[in-house]
């Protein structure tokens, strides 16, 4: 009988202490993901600069190279070293400069929508090119002559190494009887090219494209 007590207490004593053990080392917290820091590296033109009518391309050579050398297009610059990093801060959420953007993949696409509302003329720059981009922004236009808007812009690629579509917009208004013009450029405009947006050209009006991505890797 005392053989079999000092069995039992010996058991006891050594469940007690394996129980001591698992409160004295608590399982390991998942550690959070680090936010992924991307560096742009390279620009790449995605085809040559193309110039259209509201009746579609240009393709006669002599009209394309004065239609270019009118828009000034040849002399625009893309200053590499300007541009500041990409940082993923998770699988949500993107931060480029000092705005935040939400993230909405499909495959190899991501949609970057600005998390912050602008609050901008309802006839500024950017909503007036935006027949010609493929990526309209979020925009809602108010009684006080602005409009509410969250930018949008595409990229392609993953969190390791992604390239940011791009677009030159030049757009030359002729006004009809009259020598008069009106011109406006679309200057490094993160988005595409939509060619449905010449239907809103005039019967005058010129418009030259250039496409490139920005290329961001590690």
């Amino acid at each position: 009988m005392k053989k079999s007590f000092k069995l039992l207490s010996l058991a006891v004593v050594i469940a007690t202490g394996i129980a001591a053990c698992k409160k004295d080392n608590p399982p390991e917290e998942k550690k959070k993901p680090q936010p992924k820091h991307l560096i742009m590296k390279s620009l790449t033109f995605k085809n040559e600069i193309r110039v259209y009518t509201k009746d579609g391309q240009i393709t006669d050579p002599a009209i394309v190279a004065k239609a270019i050398a009118a828009s000034g297009m040849n002399s625009i610059v893309h200053k590499l070293y300007e541009k500041g990093p990409l940082i993923f801060i998770d699988q949500n959420t993107l931060k480029m400069a000092s705005y935040a953007y939400a993230i909405k993949k499909n495959e190899d696409q991501f949609l970057f929508t600005m998390a912050d509302t602008l609050s901008i003329p309802t006839n500024d720059l950017n909503l007036i090119a935006a027949p010609f981009f493929k990526f309209k922004g979020l925009g809602k236009a108010g009684t006080n002559g602005k409009t509410a808007y969250n930018k949008q812009f595409v990229a392609y690629g993953d969190q390791n190494e992604i390239k940011l579509s791009a677009v030159d917009i030049y757009h030359l208004r002729k006004f009809d009887n009259t020598p008069r013009t009106e011109s406006w450029l679309a200057e490094s405009a993160l988005n595409e090219f939509d060619v449905k947006g010449i239907s809103t050209l005039g019967l005058r009006d010129t418009l030259t494209v250039r496409e490139y991505s920005y290329n961001y890797s590690k």
